[in-house]
């Protein structure tokens, strides 16, 4: 089966954050999707280096439910927001806490 990044993308287009009324996209924490060899490789953007572990899994597992119609391995890559990534993301945590 092929596939783009731009379908991956359009996949996952609606995947939320956990805890913030918002989309993991829109967000910036899934900052890339790539098509590599059949793969789909996915950069994960966190905002601080301490985020829980059970943070990032949970982020994982929620993608994993519309990524599987692909049926292509995933790779998740991690990376960290810079100055401007991190302002505009506690702005938009802010706006969509959910608690």
């Amino acid at each position: 089966m092929s596939f783009t990044a731009e379908e991956v993308k359009e996949a996952i287009k609606d995947v939320k954050h956990p805890e913030i009324n918002d989309t993991l996209i829109n967000l910036g924490i899934v900052k890339d999707v790539k098509v590599e060899d059949g793969k789909i490789v996915i950069t994960i953007n966190l905002p601080f280096p301490q985020v829980p572990e059970v943070i990032v899994s949970m982020f994982i597992q929620d993608l994993k439910g519309p990524l599987s119609k692909f049926n292509a391995e995933v790779v998740y890559k991690r990376t960290y927001m810079t100055k401007e990534e991190l302002d505009r993301f506690l702005k938009l945590e802010q706006e969509g806490w959910r608690f």
